[in-house]
Parts: structure tokens; C-alpha cells; sequence
């Protein structure tokens, strides 16, 4: 609970390998987090259902020739009012679009979405 008060966080375009830590998850007052263009591999963190302060969330460009990406399913992120933008493209996730995903985000302020690039599968919501 040391970073609490965390509201950016910055580590795009790294060679970082390896899972997100659900660690990360308990920042709360997180408004943008930018992990796009690593490494990283695993599932999304159940933890980053506590994130619902975030503007932001971009964890696009996992996968690469040696790395599988991100995997799993896609969590609903339904709780998320302040977001904005979406950003998982070029992952590995896997499964369907969660029944009730995004559905309390402001229509007036949300402004993007991108989950191409995925092995996602049957209808859209």
C-alpha cells in the first residue's frame, strides 16, 4: 500500500518479461498505466478490478516472436465509470467478451477501444 497515491504509471516500450504483479492491482488511485510494448506474458490480474479510478489502461503488444503474450480470458472491467481508453491488441487473450464488460464506462468520455489481435471468439455483447 506504499503507492497508494500513484496516479501514472509509465513502463512502455521496455523489455520487461514475465507476468504483470497483481501488487499492481492494489494502486487505487491509478489513473493511467501505460505497460504496452514488452514482454510480459500471463493472464490479466483479478487485482486490476480494484483499478476503477483508471482513465487509461494499455497493455497492447505483448506478443511477440518468442513471447506468447498476454493469455486468458478478458476480465469485464464493468465497475471502470472514469475510463477512457482500452488498449489489449497484439495479446494472446483468449475466451468470449464478458456479458456486462465496459457497461457502466461514460459514454460522454470514453473514447477508445482496441482488442484486435487476440484469439477472441463467438459474439460481441
Amino acid at each position: 500500500d506504499t503507492f497508494h497515491q500513484l496516479e501514472f504509471v509509465l513502463l512502455h516500450d521496455n523489455e520487461f518479461t514475465g507476468t504483470i504483479p497483481a501488487s499492481l492491482g492494489r494502486t487505487t488511485g491509478l489513473l493511467f498505466l501505460f505497460l504496452q510494448s514488452n514482454h510480459l506474458t500471463g493472464s490479466i490480474p483479478a487485482t486490476f478490478l480494484q483499478l476503477t479510478s483508471l482513465w487509461v489502461l494499455d497493455l497492447s503488444h505483448q506478443r511477440g516472436d518468442k513471447y506468447s503474450g498476454l493469455t486468458g480470458p478478458l476480465l469485464d472491467f464493468a465497475d471502470f465509470k472514469a475510463l477512457r481508453r482500452l488498449d489489449f491488441n497484439t495479446n494472446a487473450l483468449d475466451g468470449t467478451i464478458p456479458r456486462g464488460f465496459l457497461q457502466d464506462v461514460n459514454p460522454e468520455t470514453f473514447e477508445y477501444i482496441d482488442l484486435s489481435s487476440n484469439v477472441l471468439a463467438r459474439t460481441i455483447p
